[in-house]
């Protein structure tokens, strides 16, 4: 090591040296000052808040007296009162208002700190009392000023815990002057406020604990309502309270109060005009207890009356929409378990009970009275249930029931029908072609003038622009969903205007004027939308009108108070004219053309008669395939909308007939030659035509409620086939697979299942083959797929619970069944079959 390194690492060493030194002096001394402070240095003594004085005796009675010489407000007082109005006291407590400004005093207490409420100027007020809580209105405009809609509203409570009592709730919509009365309640903290409007009367919900005003909707159906309570009331309470499942069922005079107590807000709605009777506590499934509005394994059954009288209703609570329904009294009984929406099962008498209201009350399609049905369970050696679906076994095999099955069937079946078996995954192979999309054919026929354009406002050019001005503009209110179609006729210098069954006069100066309503029948054609017409025309004859009420085919003479003094039969009646030399009214209808006497005696009858077109110019239409059908004989057949016609190109003539539109336009009409005869087949009758054009005859099979139509219309509505042989056609009708005698003209369904989605139906060697799921509409559907055979000589029905998403496809010319995947199921290969193969008594292998 070199003299210049030893120099650096002396120096380095003895930098050390000094460093340790001066911590340990440094320490040392902090250590020592530390101990001398602590020694020598005084406590600092803070001065002590002084007490606030408490009140002598004296004091305290001089105040008293006072406040014992205030007046107590009236119902209604002014702000910017110069002498104390007391609000609200206690014996310890009292709230008064003076010099524009609601103070809150405790008596006696030492100086409690309180800030008035001070409002800018004069307030109209209004004060509710009941014990120790009051609610106060202050008008949000100065007085003198006109008021506006809305006030400045204020809580009392003096048995709060501590603080203030006084508690602003805010500006709510909702003015002190229109309150006729305030109603209090304990549980849940409120008050119920009844406000007269411009349309009757509304009540509002202010909540206790300051979370602000609820509209109260009334749930009752159309009737009389309970008595509302006398205008201004100052103390008001509930008659009764009970307390059921978190819920709390208030009453009073105008009728019940029901308040739910929801996770994010509570929900209060009325039933006016009702009184309780019974509650019962039914278990809820626990597939229901995650669902909205569910949260707990009960809910409550109540059961109230009308107070002018009428049968015991139910309410099921909680509920988002809490419409009474007719009440089945089995209800009331213990052991019901609320498995669906408003279905109850209960295990009794070694079987299963049900009661269910399948279709919603609101929808207005509903089943009023409720569906009871029973289900045996002898012969199973055990069984379980899982929400809607039981599983039993019978002697080693399993089978599956779905209780929509049961409580939907509106034919008599025995248990065994209901039982599904299991059929496993056929083999899969792939279609030949993917499937065709249907498409609209353009057809070219000759232009045809039909009252079709005219009925509707568009084709006479006599009808005032300004009519028709009116009837758009008022046909353009509302939501598009229902659409009228409007009949203008002109009669005594007069024009009528008639839109479903209301008959209207229209002047240019006054505007329409109701003239009354027609007893005629109202057709709708419903998709997404509804499109409904009634008569087709109508004439006014002196004092009478004529009518053509089409859809119940006949023609009707009215007077002038609009009641039927005559009447004739008559096949859809469509068009009429009246000759004024013979006396004679014209109408035209499907058997052809009839003139009658004044009092509708048929005097002559022609038929319909193919009409020479000669050269008149071409016009295309758009149509199904299915409704356009070449006969043998040169005969074009098309149906468009509501009208088929009959088109000879060689001989250049026409026939055109007014059939009517589809009830259920989901579906679509079908044409089909069959006996040497034509037939359109429409989703609720049959026309039937010769092969040269002329109207025979026609069935009918009307739709019944509750109906597979809007959002519950199936996938197959209007899918059939025909069994030439026997003569019969399976058509599917909403929730029903129908058998349509051609022969008798007979009908009757073979499968009526309401809330079935039904698919395609196929047939092979007199068995139908179709697949279904329970479908809800708008609601959860049940997707267990069921392949369901029908006997169409023993009509005996069997069940397969089949893979999910499969649905009826084609059945081979080797008796092959083919099923497809739904258009609706997720993930699925459209192009893939799935075959089972049909043994001789035509079931699945």
């Amino acid at each position: 090591m070199n003299r210049k390194s030893w120099t650096y690492a002396a120096s380095g060493l003895l930098i050390g040296i000094i460093l340790l030194i001066s911590y340990w002096v440094m320490g040392r001394t902090e250590q020592r000052i530390t101990d001398v402070l602590n020694v020598v240095q005084p406590q600092e003594t803070l001065p002590q808040t002084p007490a606030p004085a408490v009140p002598s005796a004296d004091e305290l009675a001089k105040r008293m007296d006072e406040i014992r010489g205030w007046k107590q407000s009236e119902h209604r007082f002014s702000t910017d009162t110069d002498d104390p109005l007391i609000l609200l006291q206690n014996q310890q407590q009292v709230v008064y208002v003076q010099h524009n400004q609601i103070r809150y005093e405790v008596i006696g207490s030492p100086g409690y700190p309180t800030i008035p409420l001070s409002v800018p100027g004069a307030r109209a007020g209004t004060v509710w009392r009941n014990g120790t809580t009051a609610y106060i209105g202050l008008a949000s405009s100065a007085a003198g000023s006109p008021s506006s809609a809305q006030g400045d509203w204020y809580e009392i409570n003096l048995a709060a815990a501590s603080g203030n009592p006084l508690k602003r709730l805010g500006d709510l919509q909702l003015s002190p002057e229109d309150v006729l009365s305030v109603t209090f309640a304990n549980k849940p903290a409120g008050a119920l406020f009844l406000e007269k409007t411009a349309h009757g009367i509304q009540e509002f919900w202010v909540h206790g604990l300051g979370k602000g005003q609820f509209f109260v909707n009334d749930y009752s159906p159309p009737g009389p309502s309970g008595r509302p309570p006398a205008p201004g009331a100052d103390q008001a309470v509930f008659s009764n309270i009970l307390d059921v499942n978190n819920m709390t069922i208030l009453e009073d005079e105008r009728g019940l109060l029901i308040a739910q107590n929801g996770a994010v807000s509570p929900t209060i709605f009325r039933l006016s005009g009702y009184k309780l009777s019974q509650s019962v506590s039914l278990a809820v499934d626990s597939p229901l207890r995650v669902m909205s509005p569910y949260a707990g394994h009960s809910a409550a059954l109540l059961t109230i009356t009308r107070r002018d009288g009428g049968p015991p209703m139910g309410v099921l609570l909680p509920a988002n929409n809490p419409t009474p329904f007719p009440l089945s009294p089995k209800l009331m009984e213990p052991g019901w378990m609320l498995v669906d929406g408003m279905t109850f099962v209960r295990q009794q008498d070694g079987g299963l009970q049900v009661v269910s209201y399948p279709i919603p009350m609101s929808t207005g399609q509903g089943e009023a009275e409720p569906r009871e049905a029973s289900l045996s369970l002898a012969g199973t050696t055990s069984w379980s249930r899982s929400g809607m679906e039981l599983e039993g076994e019978f002697n080693g095999s399993k089978k599956y029931l779905s209780l929509y099955d049961l409580i939907n069937s509106r034919l008599e079946a025995s248990s065994s029908s209901l039982w599904m078996n299991v059929l496993q995954p056929g083999r899969i192979v792939s279609a030949d072609k993917p499937e065709a999309v249907a498409k609209e054919i353009s057809v070219v026929l000759p232009k045809h003038k039909t009252e079709d354009g005219e009925a509707a406002g568009q084709a006479d050019p006599a009808i005032p622009e300004r009519l028709r001005q009116a009837l758009e503009k008022r046909d353009a209110i509302g939501s598009g969903d229902l659409t009228n179609r409007h009949i203008i006729r002109q009669a005594d210098a007069q024009w009528y205007v008639l839109t479903a069954d209301q008959l209207e006069s229209w002047d240019a100066a006054l505007g329409f004027k109701t003239v009354g309503k027609l007893p005629v029948k109202v057709h709708c054609s419903t998709s997404n939308y509804a499109v409904c017409t009634s008569a087709r025309d109508f004439v006014k004859i002196g004092d009478f009108w004529y009518v053509a009420d089409t859809y119940a085919d006949r023609i009707i003479k009215l007077d002038d108070s609009l009641a039927v003094v005559d009447q004739a039969e008559m096949e859809m009646p469509s068009r009429l004219s009246y000759d004024a030399k013979t006396k004679r009214l014209s109408a035209e209808g499907l058997s052809g053309t009839a003139e009658y006497t004044e009092d509708l005696k048929r005097v002559t009858m022609k038929p319909v008669l193919p009409t020479a077109i000669g050269h008149v110019p071409k016009d295309e239409l758009m149509l199904w395939p299915e409704g356009y059908y070449e006969d043998p004989n040169g005969l074009h057949w098309a149906f468009q909308t509501n009208r088929l016609y009959g088109y000879d190109p060689l001989k250049q003539t026409m026939v055109s007939y007014f059939t009517g539109a589809m009830t259920n336009a989901s579906g679509r009409a079908k044409l089909f030659p069959y006996m040497d005869k034509i037939w359109l087949l429409l989703d609720d009758r049959i026309h039937v035509f010769d092969s040269r054009g002329a109207w025979l005859n026609e069935i009918k099979f009307p739709r019944s409620q509750p109906d597979g139509i809007y959002n519950t219309s199936p996938v197959g509505e209007g899918s059939y086939v025909l069994d030439r042989d026997q003569g019969m056609l399976y058509l599917i009708q909403g929730y029903k697979l129908l058998q349509i005698d051609l022969h008798h003209r007979r009908v009757k369904p073979l499968l009526w299942q309401i809330q079935a989605n039904m698919n395609k139906v196929l047939y092979d060697r007199g068995k139908l083959y179709v697949t279904l799921h329970t479908d809800k509409g708008n609601e959860p559907s049940d997707m267990s797929q069921e392949l369901v055979i029908c006997d169409t000589q023993t009509e005996l029905v069997s069940r397969y619970k089949i893979p999910e998403g499969y649905v009826t496809d084609t059945i081979s010319k080797d008796h092959e069944l083919l099923l497809r995947q739904s258009s609706t199921f997720a993930g699925g290969d459209p192009n893939a079959r799935m075959v089972y193969k049909l043994n001789e008594q035509g079931l699945p292998e």
